[in-house]
């Protein structure tokens, strides 16, 4: 079955206008929440319910030894860990049996150590950066003083208590984790006296542990770790820190509204609504979706003093404690603009015509993609317009990506065209050997290409080649599309629209540029403002897509094919399905290669 059957022509409105987006949906807006007042008090755990949970049952069970936190900002996140600990502790007025040694002189005085015991409070250690002896301790004898000594380490200081470690330092040095996971396991620590000479002039009475230990780790580096250690979740519970917030959950747009404003008035500020809105607008486009955002205190409290900053320099003291939407739009612009070098040299090779992309006009074959540029070492990445072509020539063939065939394309990219190819074939219902050959190829493309966000925009080109029918060159594609002819979401949506913007509006916007979409990309628009007024302008516009055929309807201002509703014989209608069919049958007729082609 095939899915673009499923769209009927709206005859009450012009072809393709029913695609077009409204300005309304071109950014997310934090209003849209209920945004009712909040009154408990807020911390990094109010937006961690399930991790919360595993904590708790942690540190409650005492066959529970081993846990492992995986969080991608270890530096971060570990003290709000130790303060949920300690806090715990303190709520449940814990008390733990706590061994040290008493040191004595013997008859031939020399020191000697008994072990004694109190009652305290357990213990929360971060142990970020280790080595053998800041972990576990050490007892060296002086010769020269006849003295022995003791140096305690973090298991034996947080024993009865928990200890936190960042994996990076069992993976740099793995025999630390394997004496660690004897510990856990036995609960006993067997001393290794040593001196110069790796002597030590009597035995230590093992120390006795009652020790928990809490294993942070990046998502890379506990899959490292779990390759060299596979029985690590036999003796271990797992859990995850969100540093991102779904807002749709448990109430958690208004927890991250208040979250917000509370991180404000920790640095004595108060902050507008519009400016929260605005920062979550930001958050969006980084997070590509407009129910996610970060929560990290670091982040928001950063960008709050450097926006304090920039406006300190520019107005009177007593304007600086509150933070509104001019503000941060300020500091938003300025960082934009500090990282933007490479892509103004970029655009400006485009409307220098080094690199050729027209914006006006109609061509044959010839269609604008979108792509979004990333340099390495360089924090920004930027959305750049791509002049995409297709040649065909009539006979037995193939589809070449020239791309693919110089290894200059990704295996991503390779099967975005492949399958192009598979979903041209299916709706024209051709054979396995093709009677066209075409070439696809990414103009004055120099580097390494992937991703499969040009496949709608290659099937564009191909059909418009195929039909002999012109493609407006105002307007850029970007989707990946299925051999069904769904178009399915692509990444970066916004850098590659307001590339393209860009462009356009350097040359002069005329009303008849845009960029078509995947409607599954409408949760991720978080677009300019300035763009937003262009569209509201109508002098840019935005169409979102959910199949081939709508994108045909809005480029080639007829559909892909007729449904059998809308089909009437001898009424004139002619779809581009028709046209490829008429064009494929007058060439294999004067080149014998055919002798009949069966109607769609």
């Amino acid at each position: 079955m095939n899915t673009v059957n499923e769209i009927s022509s709206d005859k009450s409105c012009k072809i393709g206008d029913k695609y077009q987006l409204q300005t309304t949906q071109l950014t997310p807006c934090i209003e849209n929440f209920p945004l009712a007042t909040f009154p408990e008090e807020l911390n990094f755990f109010s937006f961690q319910l399930q991790s919360k949970k595993v904590l708790e049952t942690f540190l409650q069970l005492d066959t529970q030894k081993l846990l492992v936190l995986q969080t991608e900002n270890i530096a971060e996140y570990a003290p709000f860990v130790a303060d949920f600990i300690q806090d715990f502790y303190q709520k449940h007025a814990l008390k733990i049996e706590k061994f040290f040694y008493q040191a004595k002189r013997n008859r031939e005085g020399q020191t000697v150590f008994t072990r004694l015991s109190k009652y305290q409070s357990p213990k929360v250690m971060t142990g970020l950066y280790v080595d053998s002896t800041s972990l576990f301790g050490k007892l060296y004898f002086d010769e020269k003083s006849k003295q022995s000594h003791i140096q305690l380490g973090m298991v034996q200081e947080a024993s009865g208590g928990v200890l936190l470690l960042n994996v990076a330092e069992l993976l740099n040095n793995f025999r630390l984790w394997q004496r660690l996971k004897t510990l856990l396991v036995t609960q006993v620590l067997v001393w290794q006296g040593e001196d110069k000479r790796g002597y030590f002039p009597f035995e230590l009475a093992d120390y006795p542990l009652n020790l928990k230990v809490i294993l942070l780790g990046t998502r890379e580096e506990l899959a490292r770790f779990h390759d060299a250690e596979f029985n690590l979740y036999q003796l271990a519970d797992y859990a995850e820190l969100e540093e991102m917030v779904d807002l749709r959950q448990h109430n958690n747009a208004n927890k991250w509204f208040w979250w917000v404003k509370s991180l404000a008035e920790q640095q004595h500020k108060k902050i507008e609504i519009e400016a929260i809105n605005l920062l979550y607008q930001q958050f969006v486009r980084e997070s590509e979706s407009l129910n996610w955002v970060s929560l990290s205190p670091w982040r928001i409290e950063k960008i709050f003093q450097q926006a304090t900053l920039l406006n300190k320099t520019q107005h009177d003291e007593n304007s600086v404690n509150l933070l509104t939407v001019d503000i941060l739009r300020q500091y938003f612009t300025q960082k934009d603009q500090q990282q933007s070098q490479l892509r103004e040299q970029a655009y400006q090779a485009i409307l220098q015509d080094q690199i050729y992309i027209a914006t006006d006009g109609e061509r044959v074959g010839q269609i604008n993609g979108l792509s979004v540029v990333e340099y390495a070492g360089v924090p920004k990445t930027f959305g750049e317009p791509v002049r995409i072509s297709c040649l065909v020539q009539f006979g037995d063939g193939e589809v070449i990506d020239i791309e693919r065939k110089n290894e200059l394309a990704g295996n991503v990219h390779s099967k975005g065209l492949m399958i192009a190819e598979a979903c041209l074939a299916n709706v024209l219902h051709l054979p396995a050997q093709l009677p066209f050959s075409a070439t696809v190829v990414f103009e004055q493309s120099y580097g390494e290409i992937d991703g499969d966000s040009a496949s709608l925009a290659c099937f564009l080109s191909l059909v418009s080649s195929l039909a002999d029918e012109l493609l407006p060159q105002a307007i850029a594609v970007t989707g990946a599309i299925d051999q069904f002819g769904r178009v399915h979401t692509v990444g970066s949506v916004n850098d590659k629209i307001e590339g393209f913007f860009a462009i356009c509006q350097a040359r002069g916007l005329t009303g008849k540029q845009g960029v078509i979409i995947p409607k599954a990309t409408l949760e991720q628009l978080s677009l300019s403002e300035e763009l937003q007024s262009a569209v509201d302008k109508r002098i840019f516009s935005l169409w979102a897509v959910e199949n081939i055929n709508q994108a045909c309807e809005i480029m080639f201002k007829q559909p892909l094919l007729l449904n059998e509703e809308t089909w009437q014989v001898g009424k004139g209608n002619v779809s581009l399905i028709d046209k490829i069919h008429r064009r494929l049958g007058e060439n294999a007729e004067k080149s014998g290669f055919f002798t009949r082609l069966w109607r769609h």
